[in-house]
């Protein structure tokens, strides 16, 4: 098993494309208490991998900071 953390960051969108090929499973995680952190997740990273995974490559997004009370969140 591999595990790829890239944080989202913009530095690694050129060749995290490589890393869907092949892949059996992708998880994307968002943080509830950030609105852009989801916007980014919806806009790019769920094109990205719908672009580049095996047909049968499974998704599964998550939400983090679950544990943030509900007024905290934007």
């Amino acid at each position: 098993m591999q595990i790829w953390d890239t944080a989202g960051s913009e530095a690694f969108r050129s060749i995290v494309s490589a890393y869907y090929r092949g892949a059996n499973a992708v998880v994307l995680v968002y943080s509830i208490d950030d609105k852009f952190s989801f916007e980014e997740l919806t806009k790019f990273w769920m094109t990205e991998v719908n672009k580049y995974r095996e047909p049968d490559c499974e998704i599964m997004i998550l939400a983090n900071k679950s544990d943030m009370p509900v007024d905290a969140v934007s």
